[in-house]
């Protein structure tokens, strides 16, 4: 059965702050429908208080959602240091109850990693990214070819793959069993140079843009492509950089959007 999720992305402004209450945003998930909720950095990190923790994973199951990711953001680049932050992140995940942690690095440091966060029935999450090695359908493929562990899974993000111009849509049955996540953000080449809303990736502008709105990925073809494949994961919301007034009606679009075309 398809998980859908929602991430704190959705409200969150030049990843320094969010724009509403925790309370606000897991009742707004609940409301909506979503299974569970994706926490930002903005709204809990390895330096959040244990008591702290326990109210934020009460707030969750009050609302009837489960906390379905987190990101290891930032983590140094020293090893022992990172080492250190590695292991708070997943005493972390423990806390809130998450067993999927995204993450990135070389791929002898995840091998290390991916054992370690197995120990604790934590699974590893990396996704298609610009700038890292699976910004490519080839770059995926040879990435999960060299890292050859069971405990690292694909968050895949079909607008990074489109940003590259990769055919997103044929990939998915090759990479259908390490996917673990759908990253669900929607975006098209820039028809204005003045609003506020563009975003800059790879020397072209960007649009946010509501999932079935043309110019967009094809959101449709993905499914579709993903239900033939029988795929039971999670799809996450991680829509960002729309206006503070209109996200609560993105979040609801999208979650409809995706139950039409799922049939859930």
């Amino acid at each position: 059965m398809i998980q859908i999720a929602l991430s704190g992305f959705l409200f969150e402004d030049n990843y320094e702050s969010q724009s509403i209450s925790f309370d606000k945003f897991c009742r707004i998930a609940h409301v909506l429908g979503y299974d569970g909720v994706e926490l930002r950095n903005t709204q809990i990190n390895i330096y959040t208080p244990k008591t702290e923790r326990e109210k934020i994973l009460e707030v969750v199951k009050n609302n009837e959602l489960r906390v379905t990711c987190i990101t290891a953001r930032n983590l140094p680049a020293a090893l022992i240091e990172r080492t250190d932050a590695y292991l708070r992140y997943l005493e972390l995940c423990e806390d809130i109850e998450c067993n999927l942690l995204k993450i990135s690095g070389e791929i002898e440091w995840l091998r290390w990693a991916a054992e370690k966060a197995a120990e604790r029935s934590i699974i590893l999450g990396v996704n298609n990214h610009i700038g890292n090695p699976l910004e490519t359908v080839i770059g995926t493929k040879n990435f999960f070819k060299q890292l050859n562990h069971p405990n690292v899974k694909l968050l895949f993000d079909p607008f990074h793959l489109m940003v590259n111009n990769e055919n997103y849509i044929e990939c998915i049955p090759e990479f259908i069993d390490n996917i673990i996540n759908v990253l669900m953000q929607s975006a098209r080449l820039a028809s204005s140079y003045n609003k506020k809303d563009i975003i800059t990736i790879k020397n072209k502008s960007w649009e946010k843009v509501l999932p079935d709105e043309e110019g967009a990925q094809d959101w449709r073809k993905i499914f579709t492509k993903l239900k033939i494949c029988k795929y039971k994961g999670l799809i996450t919301v991680i829509e960002n950089n729309w206006p503070k007034d209109k996200r609560e009606f993105v979040a609801k679009y999208c979650i409809d959007f995706i139950r039409k075309e799922f049939g859930i």
